[in-house]
């Protein structure tokens, strides 16, 4: 797993032509957890753009501890609502690695995660090369890894940071 999301770094950042504009910082959310995440935008246009999110969430709650680490990538095209104020809507995947143990269990338990998220926000660039987001990312998990309906559904709720260069 670390091989594969240093390969997908290397490629998204080697991907990019001298110019290209790119955002980079961090998206901080509440989904499975609290959670924090590495987040690029590679922009192509000013109406669409590449987003790649590395993240880590965790959950101690009484009796229950859980891991997840991500992989999330989404495509986004965004529209203009005032200088500096957009939204942004688009599709995207996620893969990951979730452990769960409760108390009293001898071993996490271990699943992979593949999902098919949608991501929508709104955004504020500053004048200076600042960048303030707002944005949910629902999405369903395409191999369930528990028994009952709400296993399947994967969220997260976020305020992101970032650098533009």
């Amino acid at each position: 797993m670390k091989k594969i999301i240093i390969t997908i770094v290397a490629i998204f950042v080697m991907g990019g032509t001298a110019n290209a504009q790119w955002n980079m910082g961090a998206r901080i959310n509440d989904g499975w957890g609290l959670g924090a995440e590495f987040s690029m935008q590679k922009i192509f246009s000013d109406a669409n753009r590449l987003e790649l999110d590395l993240g880590l969430s965790w959950w101690d709650v009484a009796s229950y501890h859980h891991l997840y680490t991500t992989v999330t990538g989404a495509y986004h095209w965004t529209f203009p609502i005032v200088a500096g104020l957009q939204w942004f809507v688009g599709p995207g995947a996620q893969v990951g690695i979730h452990s769960e143990k409760w108390d009293g269990d001898n071993e996490a338990h271990t699943h992979f995660r593949l999902a098919a998220v949608g991501q929508v926000g709104i955004e504020y660039n500053f004048d200076f090369p600042l960048q303030l987001a707002l944005d949910a990312r629902p999405g369903i998990d395409l191999l369930g890894f528990g028994r009952e309906v709400h296993d399947y559904w994967v969220y997260s709720y976020a305020f992101s940071v970032r650098y533009r260069f």
